[in-house]
């Protein structure tokens, strides 16, 4: 596989010109590249405890973050939160009992959730709950 000089700069090779191809088999970490396998990161399995949501990966990883990064989950009681289901093939976890769901790619990535704000936060008066719009 060959690349120009602009992609191999990217790739933090070495360059002459900008316009000159290197060889990729001629960058020594790139000598395997072809037997690389990339998976997606999946979800095995989850514990809440009170102070983080632990994610078990299936590549071995253990990833976890703050539980206040899930308000539903800081809210939720010890039941709710070990009534849980992998979704999307192990890219996510749903807590059916409070309506909560978190991404591999938010844990990895540092998204935490907002709680979202009230209509009267909106516009700096005591805050009273939003009801749900009647049809």
């Amino acid at each position: 596989m060959k690349v120009t000089g602009r992609q191999a700069k990217e790739l933090g090779a070495l360059r002459r010109s900008k316009d000159e191809e290197i060889d990729l088999t001629d960058i020594p970490l790139l000598d395997n590249w072809k037997d690389m396998v990339v998976t997606e990161p999946r979800i095995v399995s989850v514990n809440v405890t009170g102070e983080a949501i632990v994610a078990h990966l299936a590549d071995g990883r253990i990833v976890s973050v703050p539980l206040e990064w899930s308000w539903r989950l800081t809210d939720a009681t010890p039941e709710q939160r070990a009534h849980w289901e992998i979704i999307g093939n192990g890219q996510g976890v749903h807590w059916p009992d409070v309506d909560e769901d978190i991404s591999v790619e938010g844990m990895l990535r540092g998204i935490p959730a907002r709680r979202p704000a009230t209509r009267a936060q909106h516009r700096g008066r005591k805050a009273k709950p939003i009801r749900p719009a009647t049809r």
